[in-house]
């Protein structure tokens, strides 16, 4: 069984103290995965236990209390990539599916993007890591650049150099075999013909993977029900 993390008066402790100070030292991916665990305790399954027998009333106070944790971290993961095995998302996080937001909606998120991920003068678009896998920046691929294809149907110039030997044969007098028969000096050479193969079918180019959604830490809390 899993140990709870946090207990209510730990919580309310933290809570107390407008959230905890430390956490402006979290590295972002440490933040991001604090956020989740935020997210995990929102559950009632979590506190409606033997080992956490709290009423609704408390309950409530649990979740104002997780909210100021959540609003704290955000500070400094706002633009944190994380992956998202959970079915609902977050409230604290967008879907990277490459959708446009008004700056104007999510401040926080536009100053931490920044110019390689504007849309218009007023928009921004999030990543899109649907159906893709994230590469490093730098030299060969720009930040915020989408290329690549999961199968691929290899062209002839994508082909090594290479030559096919054929035999040849002859015969005098009979036009016999197939292929395209060469006269010369009064022998007829038959040319042995390459036969084609393949079918044109695409390759697979994709490493053994598992897919689950991915979430960008929003600086704001989303109603994604809504």
């Amino acid at each position: 069984m899993v140990k709870p993390l946090l207990v209510y008066d730990e919580i309310a402790t933290l809570g107390t103290e407008g959230g905890y100070a430390g956490l402006s030292i979290l590295a972002n991916n440490s933040a991001a995965l604090v956020l989740s665990v935020c997210s995990l305790l929102r559950r009632e399954w979590f506190w409606f236990t033997a080992i956490h027998p709290y009423d609704a009333d408390e309950y409530d106070d649990i979740c104002a209390m997780i909210a100021q944790l959540e609003s704290d971290i955000m500070t400094s993961a706002v633009g944190t990539v994380l992956p998202w095995a959970a079915s609902d998302l977050p409230g604290w996080g967008l879907l990277c599916d490459g959708t446009v937001y008004l700056k104007a909606n999510y401040p926080e998120l536009w100053e931490a993007l920044g110019d390689d991920w504007e849309d218009t003068e007023t928009e921004f678009v999030v990543p899109d890591l649907v159906n893709r896998v994230v590469v490093g920046s730098g030299d060969d691929y720009a930040m915020a650049e989408i290329g690549g294809e999961s199968d691929h149907v290899q062209t002839e110039a994508e082909m090594p150099e290479h030559t096919h030997l054929a035999k040849i044969r002859s015969v005098v007098g009979d036009i016999l075999g197939e292929g395209v028969p060469t006269t010369r000096a009064g022998v007829t050479y038959f040319w042995s013909v390459t036969q084609s193969a393949g079918e044109d079918i695409p390759m697979s180019l994709m490493q053994p993977y598992q897919a689950m959604k991915h979430v960008i830490v929003s600086g704001r809390f989303t109603d994604h029900g809504a």
